[in-house]
């Protein structure tokens, strides 16, 4: 126990060690010194005790060295503190799980939800939809010139369902809606007859330049006396277009 003693001395009076070892002392010297030391403290220690400490200092055999870095001492630190990691681990996979319980209920589960909509209304709501119309406008055809629209209407739709495309069908199927309401459409024609407006229009043949061709004026005019806006075609342009009144010939 003396020697050991000796090196805690000789440890925490690391100046005298310093010291004596610059003054390149021998050992002698430095047992002196220890000898000396404990000697004020009224305390007697035998030579052979402080040759013991003086060769246990030097041989650093009291002396705690920490070990070194390695995997089995990385190891041994989890495993000592493997109450304060083990809560933590807890926490960080709560946390990750209540992370991805939120991104599945609010927008991975939004999306899966409007996907599988989109992919009924394809595959079953809108076929379902736009083959009831097209049965009723073949019924309340009465005009062959609704023919054309009703079979573009369905082209364009049996496009927009083979590329995918919900937007163009549902296009599709309200064009089949628009000419099927007017095909149900009560009217009547009626000249235009007011005060500052014409009742009828010329126009320079588009065949022959030397003759022209007339037109009254008409309106359509619904059994509660409302005039109508209906779809027209314009012969020069190509493009129909929403009017309540227009040339007819």
């Amino acid at each position: 126990m003396l020697a050991t003693d000796v090196v805690d001395t000789l440890r925490h009076d690391q100046r005298l060690v310093e010291r004596e070892l610059s003054a390149d002392a021998s050992d002698e010297a430095l047992i002196k010194r220890l000898r000396e030391l404990y000697k004020g403290q009224g305390i007697e220690v035998p030579d052979r005790v402080l040759e013991e400490g003086v060769k246990a200092r030097k041989e650093k055999r009291f002396s705690y060295e920490p070990p070194r870095p390695s995997l089995a001492r990385s190891l041994a630190l989890l495993w000592i503190g493997r109450a304060r990691t083990g809560k933590i681990l807890i926490g960080a996979f709560l946390a990750l799980f209540a992370a991805w319980l939120a991104y599945d209920f609010f927008v991975a589960r939004p999306q899966r939800l409007a996907q599988s909509q989109a992919a009924a209304e394809i595959t079953e709501v809108l076929p379902k939809t736009l083959s009831a119309d097209y049965a009723n406008v073949l019924s309340e055809t009465k005009v062959d010139a609704a023919n054309p629209i009703c079979g573009a209407a369905l082209g364009r739709w049996r496009a927009a369902l083979a590329r995918g495309d919900a937007a163009g069908a549902r296009k599709a199927v309200a064009d089949m809606e628009v000419l099927l309401n007017d095909l149900r459409a009560e009217f009547m024609l009626r000249i235009v007859n007011r005060p500052g407006e014409a009742s009828g229009v010329w126009r320079e043949s588009m065949i022959n330049n030397r003759a022209r061709n007339d037109y009254l004026i008409v309106e359509a005019i619904a059994p509660d006396g409302k005039i109508l806006s209906r779809p027209i075609l314009n012969e020069e342009t190509g493009i129909t277009s929403t009017v309540d009144k227009w040339p007819c010939g």
